[in-house]
């Protein structure tokens, strides 16, 4: 599992995302939950080798999706304002951009898994 928060550490790395020691408890646990997720989905007990890719892809748009979100609680400066002159900043596009960035890593491997998947009755 180490080996799978490394990659997920370097994704992120990647991306541009600084995290500290706070953090690797919670990519922990979103790992984990990024591999049961998987092994659910297929009805499997153990994670093939080579799906760990998969599984560290979601943990880390899962981490960026749970970043997103706490950076909007406090809400974004859209507009500065001195006298009659104003400065109005456009985020929406760079938050739609984000916003597809992190579907997609949350959905890595969807059609790998969807082939290996098992039908339970």
């Amino acid at each position: 599992m180490k080996h799978m928060i490394k990659a997920v550490k370097e994704r992120l790395r990647g991306l541009g995302v600084a995290f500290g020691d706070t953090d690797a408890d919670r990519l922990k646990v979103l790992l984990a939950r990024a591999v049961s997720g998987v092994l659910a989905e297929c009805g499997l007990d153990v994670l093939p080798r080579e799906w760990e890719g998969i599984a560290a892809e979601r943990a880390a748009g899962a981490f960026l999706q749970e970043r997103a979100a706490m950076k909007n609680e406090g809400g974004e400066i859209r507009e500065i304002r001195e006298g009659d002159t104003g400065v109005a900043f456009d985020n929406a596009a760079a938050g739609e951009q984000m916003n597809r960035l992190i579907a997609r890593m949350l959905s890595c491997g969807a059609a790998e898994i969807n082939r290996r998947r098992k039908i339970v009755w």
